[in-house]
């Protein structure tokens, strides 16, 4: 496994745990700004399925994704959780 699939499995496993996470919370609290974190975490968790199926069908080349920029998005996520993890 390349770093690249696994920094994009990584990116979908967080970004959909976190997308799940955020919208109980947006159920349970009703504050609209969880609602915009909930889109931004569904945003990162179709990024990684399509660079995903890139990698699964050979066209990574075509998205000129490198593995520095997929390490930039999985620090954003883990930034985003932090920010509203933290009591």
């Amino acid at each position: 496994m390349t770093i690249e699939a696994f920094l994009a499995i990584l990116l979908a496993g967080l970004s959909l745990l976190l997308l799940l996470v955020s919208l109980i919370s947006y159920r349970r609290i009703g504050n609209v700004k969880l609602l915009f974190v909930s889109m931004a975490f569904l945003l990162f968790f179709i990024k990684a399925l399509v660079l995903i199926l890139s990698l699964l069908f050979n066209t990574w080349s075509e998205f000129g994704m490198r593995w520095e920029l997929l390490l930039l998005d999985v620090i954003i996520i883990v930034m985003l959780y932090l920010s509203i993890a933290r009591k």
